[in-house]
């Protein structure tokens, strides 16, 4: 190992001011909100540095209006809506290329936005069976010197999430499914350093011992004091998806990392 020593002193000033308002009427929610926020370069940022240009702080001007909407009918949810504009000036996006010490390599761009819109639903079909998700579509943008704009490395333009919950006496299965769209290694639009889309489904059964119910059919000093005993299992990957979530490019020169098929992790935890 090479020990890298860092010395420096920057200080930063903030205002992060944010405005909202929010009207609520028989299940409905409209919010809308402005901030302003910044965050500073961590150590990481400062430590692997190109000599000649030291990371400077991110400025974000974000706008979001929502609408939610509350309701009781066949089945209880929640289903709502939410439009987001974020501004950055002086962003810090991935480049692609891995630093000196194999961290994810940074840099400012001056102008970058994203923007898009998210829905989102809850439904409580009874009390024992939920469905809730999500689905987001985003334009992930920075402009480059020549005034063009470019798609931000590392930011799919849909992603999807969904969830099917079943709990009832003890037992709980949850299958959860995750879909990604395509999405840029690095900021060049290049077409060989691109990640292909890919859905992944991960099932989650566990199922925790009526130890309670039992001590009252035995005698109770027997069961007096035992703790609460759950059996897991967790199937990640369930139908053996093939794909690549992440990756990497350096002139030209294209990486991914390849992950893990299906694989299945089970055990038993113990309450006091």
């Amino acid at each position: 190992y090479t020990f890298l020593p860092l010395s420096l002193q920057r200080k930063w000033h903030f205002f992060n001011p944010k405005l909202g308002m929010e009207y609520k009427l028989q299940g409905h929610r409209l919010n809308i909100s402005f901030a302003m926020t910044h965050r500073e370069p961590t150590r990481t940022n400062f430590l692997e540095a190109d000599s000649l240009q030291s990371p400077r702080a991110e400025r974000l001007f974000d706008t979001e209006i929502g609408y939610f909407y509350a309701f009781q009918a066949a089945c209880s949810g929640v289903v709502g809506v939410n439009l987001y504009c974020m501004y950055y000036h002086d962003q810090l996006i991935a480049t692609g290329d891995l630093s000196r010490l194999s961290y994810t390599s940074l840099t400012n761009v001056a102008h970058s936005y994203r923007t898009g819109i998210e829905c989102s639903y809850r439904l409580d079909f009874t009390r024992w069976l939920t469905w809730e998700g999500n689905l987001c579509w985003s334009r992930n943008q920075w402009k480059r010197t020549d005034q063009h704009w470019n798609t931000i490395s590392f930011s799919p333009s849909w992603t999807a999430f969904n969830a099917l919950d079943f709990h009832y006496a003890g037992f709980r299965g949850k299958m959860e499914n995750q879909v990604v769209s395509s999405q840029y290694l690095d900021n060049t639009e290049s077409r060989s350093a691109r990640l292909k889309a890919y859905t992944v489904t991960n099932l989650n059964l566990s199922y925790q011992l009526p130890l309670a119910k039992w001590s009252h059919h035995q005698a109770k000093n027997v069961w007096q004091g035992l703790p609460e005993v759950r059996i897991k299992c967790l199937i990640n990957n369930l139908f053996n998806t093939k794909y690549c979530s992440n990756g990497g490019s350096t002139d030209g020169y294209v990486w991914f990392y390849p992950q893990a098929t299906i694989n299945v992790h089970a055990g038993i935890c113990v309450k006091w």
